[in-house]
């Protein structure tokens, strides 16, 4: 107990802390915790990526339409205004895809026109490449 006529000896009061005792429960998890839980998605996003890597993947319709839109370039006076669209997909890889689609593209002028194309393409039987071939009518 303090001596009321000597107030400079009084004891400090308490510090106040509004958090209750419950709530400070796992603060010390923060960073450790989360770095645990990041690294656990990684390892899991990466096993998942990972597979038969003795199996290569079998083409699908988007590589053909990549292929048939490289090719449907080739034809064009300016290439890298090819903008693809109204494109119809059918077939498979080894038995054969059949694309049809209309490409707008600028001419010799400029000017902006509208092609249809139609690309029949499959597979070589060892599966490294496409055969194939394209027309552009426009």
């Amino acid at each position: 107990m303090t001596d009321p006529e000597r107030p400079w000896e009084q004891e400090a009061p308490e510090a106040f802390d509004p958090k209750p005792e419950s709530s400070k429960v796992g603060r010390g998890c923060g960073l450790g915790c989360g770095g645990f839980i990041v690294a656990l998605v990684v390892f899991a996003v990466a096993a998942s990526c990972g597979g038969d890597n003795d199996k290569p993947r079998e083409p699908d319709q988007y590589d053909a339409k990549a292929m048939c839109h490289d090719w449907v370039k080739e034809r064009l006076k300016a290439p890298s205004t090819a903008k693809f669209n109204n494109e119809n997909v059918s077939g498979s890889a080894y038995g054969g895809f059949t694309i049809t689609g209309a490409v707008d593209s600028e001419n010799s002028f400029g000017g902006t026109v509208r092609s249809s194309w139609t690309c029949t393409l499959k597979l070589t039987a060892d599966g490294k490449q496409w055969q194939g071939g394209t027309t552009v009518d426009g």
